[in-house]
C-alpha cells in the first residue's frame, strides 16, 4: 500500500493537546501526512494514491511509546554471578534479540539503553537497521564506566575477575578519559557512567562482595567531568546511574545529559535542577516498588529488607519526582524491566501506572512523558514523539482508551497495530514476520 488511512479514532497525539474525538489520521510513506478531522483527512487520502484504511471506532490511536531505561540483556537473572559471569555472547545475543522483539510488540518503537553486556546494544541496533528481525528504534548504550570499588565492581580482587564484559573500570580523570574512548569507539550512541552505588549491594543479592550504597559517591566530580566532557567531544550523550544527591548534583555542573534515578536528592538540588536541567530524569522505580510490596507481604526476610533501605528510598523518590514533574523537569517512565524478579520485557506500560498511581501524573502526563518528552531524551524530538504532520510515523492503535484506564495498555491483545516508521510491525501483541 501507498498510504494508510486511520479513522474515526481517539486521537491522543502527545502534544498535550486535548484529545480528538472521531479523528483520522493519514501515514504515506513513512511520514505522517495529514491528521485531523476524518472528511478533512479523507479528502487528502484521495491524493495518496492506493489507500489500506483501518476503521478505529473505539479506538485509541497515541505515538509509539518509548522506554527510556531498558536492558535487553536481563532475563531475570538470580544474582549478579547471572548478569555476568555465565552466559556467552552468543546466547545473550539471542536473548536482546528476543527481548526487543517483546518491546517492539507491546507498543514500545524506541527504547534508550541502560546498558548491556558485550555492547549489546550497539549490535541489536544494527541488526534492526539491516533487517535481520523486527524490533524499535535504539538510542544504545556503552558497556559501563565505573571504578574500582563502585557500582559494577562486584568481585572482590583475590578472585582476579572483573565485570569487564558490563562495566569496566577507571581510576583517575586521565583514565576515566582513555577508558571512555575505548567504550566509545565500540559504536555506542552514549556512555553509560556509574556516579554512585545501589541500594540492593548486600549479601544475600551478592554473596561475593561488600555494599555499595546508595548515598555513596563512587566517582569524584573530576573524574564525571573528564566522563562527560569525553563523550560530548565524541558528540555521544552521557547517561548516569546516579542516586546520590551529591552525585546528582556533579552530573547537573558537568552536563550529564540523562540522570537515572536521582532517588536520594535534596530540594535544593532540585531547584539546581531547575536551573539547568538534563534532557531527562528516569527514576526506574518499580525494582523499589516492588521489593517493598514483597517485604510487606513477608515474602522478602526484614533484616534484609530494612538493609537495603528500598523503602526509605521509594517513599523519597516518589516525593522528589513530584518535585521534578512540577518544576518542568523531563521525567520519564522506564524501570529496568527483566531484572530479577521485575515485570518482564513486553510488560513495560506498567512503568506507566506506577506514574499515575504513585507519582501524580495523570494518564495524558503519563503517555505525553512517554512519547513526546521520551523523544527529546533521545535527541529526536524533530521526527518521533507526537502525531504531527512530517513526523516519521510512529504510532499505536489501542482498544481501548488509556485516558480512563492507563492499564489497558498492558493488555497485549489490547494492542491491535504497532506501526513503525509507516509500517506495520506488529498486531494484537505479536510482531509480524520479517
Amino acid at each position: 500500500m501507498d498510504a494508510t488511512l486511520i479513522t474515526n479514532c481517539l486521537l491522543v497525539d502527545g502534544t498535550g493537546a486535548r484529545p480528538r474525538e472521531g479523528a483520522a489520521v493519514l501515514v504515506s510513506g513513512n511520514r505522517i501526512q495529514r491528521v485531523g478531522a476524518l472528511q478533512e483527512v479523507r479528502r487528502a487520502a484521495r491524493d495518496a494514491g492506493t489507500v489500506e484504511e483501518i476503521d478505529a471506532t473505539g479506538k485509541t490511536v497515541i505515538p509509539g511509546l518509548i522506554d527510556s531505561h531498558a536492558h535487553l540483556n536481563f532475563f531475570r537473572p538470580r544474582n549478579t554471578l547471572e548478569i555476568d559471569g555465565v552466559w556467552p555472547a552468543q546466547y545473550m545475543g539471542i536473548v536482546a534479540m528476543s527481548n526487543a522483539q517483546k518491546v517492539l510488540a507491546a507498543g514500545y518503537t524506541g527504547i534508550i539503553g541502560g546498558g548491556s553486556q558485550f555492547t549489546l546494544d550497539v549490535w541489536v541496533k544494527r541488526a534492526i537497521r539491516a533487517g535481520l528481525f523486527r524490533g524499535p528504534r535504539v538510542v544504545s548504550a556503552s558497556r559501563g564506566l565505573s571504578v574500582t570499588g563502585g557500582d559494577g565492581d562486584w568481585f572482590p580482587s583475590w578472585l582476579g575477575m572483573q565485570m569487564e564484559t558490563m562495566v569496566a573500570l577507571a581510576d583517575g580523570p586521565d583514565d576515566v578519559r582513555r577508558l571512555a574512548r575505548k567504550l566509545l569507539k565500540e559504536g555506542s550512541d552514549a556512555l553509560k557512567i556509574f556516579p554512585s552505588g545501589e541500594n540492593s549491594r548486600v549479601e544475600e543479592f551478592h554473596p561475593q562482595m561488600y555494599d555499595c550504597p546508595a548515598d555513596r559517591d563512587c566517582m569524584r566530580a573530576e573524574e564525571i567531568e573528564a566522563a562527560a566532557d569525553e563523550a560530548h567531544r565524541w558528540g555521544k550523550m552521557v547517561i548516569a546511574h546516579a542516586r546520590g544527591d551529591a552525585a546528582v548534583r556533579t552530573c547537573i555542573r558537568v552536563g550529564v545529559d540523562i540522570i537515572l534515578h536521582a532517588t536520594l536528592i535534596t530540594d535544593e538540588t532540585v531547584d539546581a535542577m531547575a536551573k539547568s536541567p538534563p534532557l531527562a530524569v528516569v527514576p526506574a522505580l518499580m525494582p523499589n516498588k516492588l521489593f517493598v510490596q514483597a517485604s510487606k507481604a513477608g515474602a522478602i526476610n526484614r533484616d534484609y529488607a530494612e538493609k537495603t533501605g528500598y523503602a526509605h528510598e521509594f517513599e523519597l523518590a516518589c516525593a522528589n519526582m513530584k518535585k521534578l514533574h512540577k518544576a518542568g523537569i523531563r521525567v520519564l517512565p522506564g524501570g529496568e524491566y527483566g531484572l530479577f524478579q521485575m515485570p518482564f520485557h513486553g510488560e513495560n506500560a506498567k512503568d506507566l501506572e506506577l506514574f499515575v498511581s504513585d507519582l501524580g501524573f495523570t494518564p495524558h502526563e503519563a503517555i505525553c512523558a512517554a512519547t513526546r518528552d521520551a523523544a527529546h531524551a533521545m535527541k529526536m524530538e524533530r521526527e518521533l514523539g507526537t502525531l504531527e504532520v512530517g513526523k516519521l510515523a510512529d504510532l499505536v492503535i489501542v482498544d481501548g482508551n488509556p485516558l480512563e484506564d492507563i492499564r489497558v495498555l498492558q493488555d497485549l491483545k489490547k494492542i491491535e497495530v504497532v506501526m513503525k516508521d509507516g509500517i506495520i510491525e506488529a498486531r494484537q501483541g505479536k510482531v509480524l514476520p520479517a
